[in-house]
């Protein structure tokens, strides 16, 4: 994921001209674009980045699956999002956790679903320490990008001035 990331923001920069863009992301997504920040240095080039039902603190459900050895289909990336990934010393959720969650540079925001099933006994996971502002809707998984009041609230943030 993050080198198809890299590639990606590399030709909108171009075709822009801008040097920074804003990202937005949903699900494990999140989690991609924060890797792809720490480890290729991609902070450098996002302006806001607006984080939506991303497991960033882990899930229970992902630690279950890790633990009975499920690793394909819809739980592939259980052991990456597991929750107790600070028993492990090198785990990658523990190096994206470190402070600050976000790079200072970034302006970030998390949205998230209250209704939520995959955050069942995780339901802080998708917030993020230093985000701006972490917003909690009344929705689910889905409805965290899909509603109305999530597409206006996205758009609100990306179109908001910067000073602000």
């Amino acid at each position: 994921m993050a080198s198809e990331l890299e590639e990606f923001v590399s030709a909108l920069r171009s075709y822009t001209g801008r040097d920074e863009v804003d990202i937005v992301a949903h699900s494990l997504g999140v989690t991609g674009v924060r890797w792809w920040m720490e480890t290729r240095g991609g902070h450098r080039h996002v302006r806001r980045f607006i984080g939506i039902a991303g497991a960033n603190h882990g899930m229970k459900i992902a630690t279950a699956a890790a633990r009975l050895g499920v690793s394909s289909g819809p739980f592939g990336p259980a052991q990456f999002l597991r929750d107790d990934y600070s028993r492990f010393a090198d785990h990658p959720l523990k190096r994206l956790n470190r402070s600050p969650e976000v790079p200072e540079d970034v302006t970030a925001f998390t949205v998230l679903g209250k209704r939520d099933r995959l955050f069942a006994g995780s339901k802080r996971s998708p917030l993020l320490a230093n985000a701006e502002r972490n917003v909690a809707l009344d929705t689910g998984h889905s409805g965290s990008k899909n509603s109305a009041r999530a597409r206006k609230l996205i758009l609100s943030l990306l179109c908001r001035p910067d000073s602000e």
